[in-house]
């Protein structure tokens, strides 16, 4: 088991600390906090939240009764999910990119099969869960009216997950691994579902070929062409000399172009980086999932991701601060579902993608990991936060049952100490 560098616990303290902040300011005075978060700091037509839900819901707190033609407000909120976002997507995009096309990454080879099957269940499972009991208990019409909140669910929270598994399992455990797996397949799957979703009314697809054409041109012009013309000289003098005077410009221009286009064609600005991770010079092999080694690589890709380490961590304690300030006796059947998508679905998903992976597909769980580990690992894929959290945000316009969902995927959290009951019942004990 390769050592897990350490900024993946910090990136889950600064999210809670920002969570714990805001949960304790809304229930001592909501009105300020939701001022606070809603405030409106520019009216555009570019980023923001949508100019219509925002009138309805905060303009008469401001003063505000017309817009005339704005169609974008942007608020400390919108600032943080669809700005500062973008750099921590950036983090967990690296990580995706790089086990899924470098040498022994993560994602590649027949070590990946088992983890990929249990990825569907646990996403598909959720969601039916949440569109069943929501049938059943709030009617046809009821379920109409929260049906988009299945998405809510099907995503796992990688920083959570992984430093309750490592208490429950121990560090060396090779559960680890694959729960890392599972939640990275996992991430990049809500992330294309993040944008799918975001479709407001002036969404504009063609931008997109703005942010293609950026990320292009600098995977020719700073990447591409610089090797070709090293070609049968290993001290690669072009490539060096390019780094030497324009370092990661090139990609930081390309990057703002990437994310201004995204939010002209109305798809989560929050990914808007994503498209220039493959653009970038990167290592010749993986060495696992955000793995410590990382730290002693200086290739361009690994270079931006050191750079914007802190700055990612800083925007999941902005995150945890302008999200997570949600009233508790607020709670609806909402927020019963999602939780129920979290604590029954994923566990539910989990296990039985994985004994039909087993039983079926005569695929093999990896040494180290019995069924008892299994059953374990599988409550604790059940924390869910910060892209569930992003995707109630980009489903529900009506603050009601926006968070309502997210009082919902707060309450996953529950699933940590039933983990850490089960697998004490189980005679599980942390690997030293």
């Amino acid at each position: 088991m390769y050592r897990v560098w350490n900024h993946v616990p910090t990136y889950l303290g600064l999210l809670l600390v920002g969570t714990a902040i805001a949960l304790t300011w809304a229930q001592l005075d909501a009105v300020s906090y939701d001022r606070v978060t809603a405030y409106p700091l520019l009216f555009n037509g570019l980023v923001g939240q949508d100019a219509t839900v925002w009138l309805q819901t905060s303009g008469s707190a401001f003063g505000v009764i017309e817009l005339g033609d704005v169609t974008r407000v942007l608020t400390p909120r919108s600032l943080v999910n669809d700005a500062l976002m973008a750099l921590f997507f950036f983090i967990a995009g690296k990580e995706v990119w790089e086990a899924s096309v470098l040498d022994h990454g993560a994602l590649r080879g027949g070590g990946a099969h088992l983890p990929l099957v249990m990825t569907l269940g646990g996403m598909a499972v959720p969601a039916l869960v949440f569109l069943g009991l929501s049938w059943l208990l709030l009617g046809p019409i009821g379920a109409a009216a929260v049906a988009p909140g299945w998405v809510v669910p099907i995503s796992t929270d990688l920083a959570l997950s992984f430093v309750v598994a490592r208490a429950i399992f121990g560090a060396g455990h090779p559960a680890l691994r694959l729960l890392l797996l599972i939640a990275l397949m996992d991430d990049a799957v809500a992330m294309a579902v993040l944008a799918a979703v975001s479709n407001p009314p002036e969404m504009a697809p063609g931008w997109l070929l703005l942010s293609v054409a950026a990320a292009g041109t600098a995977w020719l012009t700073c990447n591409w062409l610089p090797r070709r013309l090293d070609r049968g000289n290993d001290l690669q003098p072009a490539a060096n000399a390019l780094r030497r005077r324009l370092g990661l410009w090139p990609y930081a221009l390309a990057g703002a172009v990437s994310w201004f286009a995204f939010a002209r064609a109305g798809v989560a600005p929050a990914l808007g980086l994503l498209p220039i991770i493959p653009a970038l010079p990167h290592a010749d092999r993986a060495f696992g999932i955000y793995a410590s080694a990382e730290k002693y690589l200086h290739d361009l890709l690994n270079e931006a991701a050191h750079r914007l380490m802190r700055p990612a961590q800083a925007a999941l304690l902005a995150f945890g601060l302008v999200n997570m300030g949600v009233v508790l006796s607020d709670a609806t059947a909402l927020s019963g579902l999602v939780l129920a998508g979290f604590v029954l679905g994923k566990p539910l998903g989990l296990g039985l993608a994985c004994l039909l992976a087993l039983g079926v597909l005569r695929m093999r769980l990896p040494g180290g990991i019995d069924r008892r580990t299994l059953a374990v690992l599988c409550v604790v894929a059940g924390c869910g936060i910060t892209l569930p959290v992003a995707l109630s945000d980009a489903v529900f316009a009506a603050p009601t049952l926006r968070d309502a969902a997210v009082l919902g995927a707060l309450g996953s959290l529950v699933t940590a100490p039933l983990a850490w009951v089960l697998a004490r019942a189980l005679g599980l004990a942390p690997q030293r």
